[in-house]
């Protein structure tokens, strides 16, 4: 049985949906375009895969490591989930595949996938929140003779850091992403999404 995360966050197509960079304020379109331009330095994070739902990952229980050299601008969340809201999943799926990476993931021996969306937004206590999305990561995931696994082409991680860039986070390896009643919902094809344990930031 598949797992639904639902999470109320408005009404596609606005910016700042999924995350906030904290102390991020609204900006004019030159500046965004500055804002895209800037490089920021890159962070890399390392945690173990805990899988406890029903379809099983080659990387559970393994290291998987990935690293965000870029955040997602205001003007390509808005284009990415106006796209979800007024065609549909697969249009949006062939925009992210359009955007520029913002950095990669990869298994212990594995190769790296291109991470196409990030962002981020205040935690209590200091902390953050890191959203991470990407089509679907094939080399993690086993879904040999699984006629719906067409049906959930994006990987979503997010990630629950304290101060010291420490903390835990959930991927959803094959997931579809859909908008019902004006909320982003969620639906894994597994019955629970894989747990990334003791996450951290590498120094």
């Amino acid at each position: 049985m598949a797992a639904f995360v639902t999470l109320a966050l408005g009404v596609p197509g606005q910016a700042g949906l999924l995350a906030q960079t904290p102390g991020q304020q609204e900006q004019k379109p030159e500046q965004k375009a500055e804002q895209k331009s800037e490089k920021v330095q890159a962070e890399r994070f390392r945690a173990f895969v805990a899988n406890l739902g029903t379809v099983e990952t080659s990387a559970d229980r393994r290291p998987v490591e990935f690293q965000i050299s870029r955040w997602t601008t205001d003007e390509e969340e808005k284009q990415l989930f106006g796209v979800l809201q007024q065609k549909g999943p697969k249009a949006m799926l062939d925009t992210l595949q359009r955007l520029d990476k913002v950095g990669w993931i990869r298994s212990q021996g594995g190769l790296s996938h291109e991470l196409r969306y990030a962002r981020q937004k205040p935690a209590e206590g200091g902390g953050r929140q890191i959203t991470l999305m990407t089509d679907r990561i094939i080399g993690f995931w086993e879904l040999a003779g699984s006629a719906r696994s067409k049906d959930y082409p994006f990987t979503v991680i997010q990630l629950t850091l304290d101060g010291n860039g420490k903390g835990e986070g959930t991927m959803m390896v094959a997931t579809k992403i859909e908008v019902q009643a004006g909320v982003l919902v969620f639906e894994d094809l597994s019955s629970a999404p894989a747990r990334l344990l003791s996450v951290t930031k590498e120094k």
